[in-house]
């Protein structure tokens, strides 16, 4: 009685925790800190170089890998796949993330100083792709629409940036409880697919005892049967 009680606690637990996502408290605090993020790939941070020095380096060397230094302009309003950063002449050298294969935050980075890794080249940027661009930061039509001759600059691909200063949002205690319930959970679903899979099997042996009693039984009544036939042959004699 006391191992079918329990059975039934874990399948309650399981039924009400399934599926289900917990939120943060209604009036709960959540504390933000400021930190170095880091986006893409992780790397270290040495042999800085300013954003002014690549763009001297790329004008003798077709390409530079390095760890650029620079301010952010702005990012990606749309993805987060692309920011630009500010030279000292106050022109921007657009920054891609490695073909998207990471994201930056799509606001708010403006004037944020960022380490990039990156390789540094000089290339045409065609009319098309400038509009793309500028649709992408939600910029005004008539500023797209006045872009009408390509480009040629600078611009860095990037594998890894890391931002200074951004704001994160902790929950610390509220995480780390939902964490615990959804483990927990998780727990009781397992005991409860183990508990199934235990009821199949003694039902499958109960299944082949009864069949084994039945045939005995079976058995028995056909001998018993013979023996009665036999009593009653030689009673008649």
């Amino acid at each position: 009685m006391k191992h079918l009680f329990f059975l039934g606690m874990i399948a309650l637990l399981a039924s009400c925790g399934g599926g289900q996502s917990h939120d943060h408290a209604e009036g709960e605090i959540v504390e933000t800190s400021i930190e170095n993020v880091n986006y893409g790939e992780a790397f270290e941070v040495s042999e800085v170089v300013s954003i002014d020095e690549v763009a001297a380096a790329l004008d003798t060397m077709g390409t530079v890998d390095c760890v650029v230094k620079a301010n952010i302009v702005e990012t990606c309003a749309k993805m987060g796949c692309w920011m630009t950063v500010e030279q000292s002449n106050g022109e921007p050298v657009m920054v891609y993330m490695n073909d998207h294969s990471f994201f930056v935050p799509k606001e708010g980075m403006g004037g944020k100083t960022a380490l990039i890794k990156a390789t540094a080249t000089k290339d045409t940027t065609s009319v098309e792709m400038l509009k793309h661009l500028k649709e992408d930061a939600n910029a005004p039509q008539e500023e797209i629409d006045a872009i009408t001759e390509p480009k040629f600059g600078m611009k860095l691909n990037a594998t890894g940036v890391i931002i200074e200063g951004v704001e994160v949002e902790k929950s610390g205690a509220a995480d780390a409880m939902h964490e615990a319930i959804d483990h927990a959970v998780d727990h009781a679903h397992d005991a409860v697919d183990h508990v199934h899979e235990q009821v199949e099997n003694v039902e499958e042996n109960a299944k082949d005892l009864a069949n084994d009693a039945l045939e005995t039984t079976g058995n028995a009544l056909d001998k018993a049967g013979e023996t009665i036939d036999q009593a009653q042959e030689a009673v008649s004699k």
